[in-house]
């Protein structure tokens, strides 16, 4: 047998389209942003500051008289959605963009939520029980709400729960947090320290938030249509009204009505962003990503003018 080695041709081996290696390959810029490695410290002294603002007492109280976080939950799970699925009918949105739309709706539990409670004077404490307990109900509600809206817009693709990212979330608000409530009993001057630094550390990382979420979003939302941007104008404000409506028919205090207002109104793209990227193909994961994006920026925009609002109004007619 006669064995001969050629040296004139070359084979050139390209992942498919779906492949692991590509699907989503675009988002992985943002991952390696140096940026994001510099805000991930102030990030967990942060939560830890905001720990050391959490009352076992009002904690205990919430436990006993849970209305606001149930209120939350309805609020996430069934108003928001519906809204989704009925702009997404009246614009007449393509699939691919109507469902984006209705899983960033579905995804509570926004990580600058009890952040923007501080900063506008809600319940810190009863924002931090929101947004872990929303989280933990994402790993139910999320698939059911996904998978009925999905088969009224008549799309058959099989969605994926990310459950690791969930997991990691939970695991990211509870132990800074928990680190700050033991930091506060333990160490109560190292605790007034981390308080005096809250707010301007909570400013930076919302103005950090913003800039990469900018950054992330430029080559998907290449082309974007002025249908989408007019839903993803008002989904941030909708919530906020429809928390604060909620909130108010139950009588809650104005703390708290902030606090229920802004947890329906802000919502986790990014949870919403790795659930498409899981679902769907390259090119419709990046078409419906743009509901999540467009969601982003306009909350964080919208956000960050009322914290701006609050704060000169504050000093303008300070409260004697």
């Amino acid at each position: 047998m006669l064995i001969e080695e050629r040296r004139d041709f070359c084979i050139k081996v390209s992942p498919a389209e779906d492949s692991p290696t590509t699907l989503g390959a675009d988002l992985i810029h943002f991952s390696e942003n140096p940026i994001l490695y510099l805000l991930l410290p102030l990030i967990f002294v942060n939560k830890c500051s905001f720990g050391c603002k959490v009352e076992l007492k009002v904690l205990k109280g919430l436990l006993q008289s849970p209305q606001p976080m149930l209120l939350g939950l309805l609020g996430q799970f069934l108003v928001m959605p519906f809204f989704a699925f009925l702009m997404a009918k009246v614009f007449m949105l393509p699939k691919a963009l109507a469902l984006g739309l209705i899983i960033t709706c579905s995804s509570p539990g926004g990580g600058g939520s009890y952040l923007f409670s501080l900063l506008l004077g809600g319940d810190v404490t009863l924002a931090i029980s929101m947004t872990f307990i929303s989280t933990v109900a994402a790993t139910g509600f999320l698939p059911l709400s996904s998978a009925v809206y999905s088969r009224l817009l008549s799309i058959h693709e099989t969605l994926h729960v990310p459950i690791s990212k969930i997991l990691g979330t939970l695991l990211f608000i509870a132990i800074p947090i928990a680190a700050g409530v033991v930091i506060k009993s333990k160490l109560p001057k190292f605790s007034q320290l981390l308080l005096q630094v809250i707010k301007p550390f909570s400013f930076v990382l919302l103005l950090g938030g913003l800039f990469l979420a900018y950054r992330m979003g430029v080559f998907i939302l290449a082309g974007v249509r002025l249908p989408i941007v007019l839903v993803g104008l008002t989904v941030p404000l909708v919530g906020l009204l429809v928390g604060y409506c909620l909130a108010t028919c139950l009588k809650l205090p104005v703390a708290q009505r902030r606090t229920v207002s802004i947890e329906v109104g802000v919502q986790n793209s990014l949870l919403a962003l790795a659930m498409l990227q899981l679902s769907l193909r390259r090119l419709q994961a990046n078409y419906a990503s743009q509901a999540p994006f467009i969601v982003a920026l306009s909350g964080t925009s919208e956000m960050l003018a009322l914290v701006i609002g609050h704060f000169i109004y504050s000093s303008l007619c300070p409260v004697p």
